[in-house]
């Protein structure tokens, strides 16, 4: 999985990718490692919010990122994260995730 957009409130667009290996990595515009973060399991969806980073893993959890790439909440679904969409809403970033059991589940950080 792989997105791209302003991490960190840079005005610069950084690349995000979770890998296999259990790692979300952020690199600069010239694809230069600027961070990872170990997920409790290995990721399956990494979307940019504008504030950071939401991760889902294969365990169903959901990891909330800031743009230095430290743990800034935790959360849990039912069954593995197949696909997110981040919503923008006055209340702040919204994750709208799916997983492979069904479950239709929002995640705020």
């Amino acid at each position: 999985m792989m997105d791209v957009g302003d991490v960190n409130g840079d005005g610069k667009q950084e690349i995000v990718v979770a890998i296999a290996a259990g790692l979300v990595v952020a690199l600069d515009a010239q694809a230069k490692r600027l961070w990872s973060c170990q997920m409790p399991t290995p990721p399956t969806v990494a979307r940019v919010t504008g504030k950071g980073i939401i991760a889902g893993c294969e365990d169903g959890s959901m990891v909330a990122l800031n743009g230095q790439g430290d743990i800034t909440a935790l959360g849990k679904v039912t069954g593995r994260p197949v696909d997110m969409r981040v919503l923008t809403t006055p209340a702040g970033p919204l994750a709208v995730v799916t997983t492979d059991k069904g479950q239709v589940a929002g995640f705020r950080p």
